[in-house]
Parts: structure tokens; C-alpha cells; sequence
């Protein structure tokens, strides 16, 4: 596969959204449940994780960015309440985690 891709929910709501590249996800792509609220986005290189990566509370508010190289977690992970309260907070290099909050 090789272009711009989407994806629907069996309902006819879009699923994901993105670009392949050579066969695998690349840039940035969006997903949303099946009532059509967004539930994260990801960026990706070669297929992997590559960049940040978002998910989502129903009411829009961040629950989890964490930032990747190569499919594994580098850097700063964070995850948030449903008010948008940062609960925890982390640092990763290479998928393991160095130091946390």
C-alpha cells in the first residue's frame, strides 16, 4: 500500500486515518471509536511509532502522550486525568524507564 488510507467502524464512522509509505504507516495518523470521537493520534515512520503519540479522554482531553524513536518510548511520558490534572509523569530512553515523577 502506498497513499492516503482510511478506515470505517462497521456503523460507517470513520475509523483512522493516514498515509502509507512503501507498505507502513507513516506521518501522522488520527483514530476515532465508533461513535466518531477522537481517541488518539500517532506518528509513524517505516511502520513504527516514531514522534508523539496522543490518546485521548471521550471529552477530548489528553489521557496519555508519550513520544517514541523507532517504536520504542524515548522522552517524556505523561499521563493526565479526565479534568486535564497531570497524574504521572516519566522520562524513557530506549523503552525503559530512566526516571519518574
Amino acid at each position: 500500500m502506498h497513499g492516503p488510507y482510511m478506515d470505517f467502524h462497521s456503523n460507517g464512522q470513520k475509523q483512522s486515518e493516514g498515509q502509507y509509505s512503501d507498505g507502513a504507516r507513516s506521518g501522522l495518523w488520527t483514530f476515532w471509536d465508533a461513535n466518531g470521537v477522537k481517541t488518539g493520534e500517532t506518528e509513524f515512520q517505516g511502520g513504527n511509532y516514531h514522534g508523539k503519540r496522543v490518546e485521548y479522554f471521550p471529552n477530548g482531553k489528553q489521557r496519555l502522550v508519550e513520544q517514541f524513536a523507532n517504536g520504542k518510548r524515548n522522552g517524556l511520558v505523561q499521563e493526565f486525568s479526565e479534568d486535564g490534572k497531570l497524574v504521572r509523569q516519566a522520562q524513557y530512553r530506549d523503552d525503559q524507564q530512566v526516571a519518574a515523577k
